[in-house]
């Protein structure tokens, strides 16, 4: 089993696009991915809690896992089906 390490703000679409692209150019596919960026957050109590720190964490956690998933489906939607069982 081979891995690609790669650098990925996941906040980014950009990033997330030339990361799929990259993958993809070393696979030559996507079978199937694993999402799982994710970060605490601020631990202060929610009244306390900035918005700007939210909505990070909500960058990260949801949209950055989101917006990773819908590049990789692209891909995996125009592939050929594999038979390998």
């Amino acid at each position: 089993m081979r891995a690609l390490p790669l650098n990925i703000d996941v906040t980014d679409p950009v990033s997330i696009h030339k990361a799929v692209l990259e993958t993809v150019q070393q696979f030559e596919r996507i079978d199937y991915a694993v999402n799982s960026a994710g970060i605490a957050g601020s631990m202060a109590y929610s009244g306390d809690h900035e918005i700007a720190d939210w909505e990070k964490t909500l960058g990260v956690n949801l949209h950055g896992v989101w917006m990773s998933s819908r590049e990789e489906i692209k891909v995996m939607m125009k592939q050929e089906k594999r038979d390998d069982r």
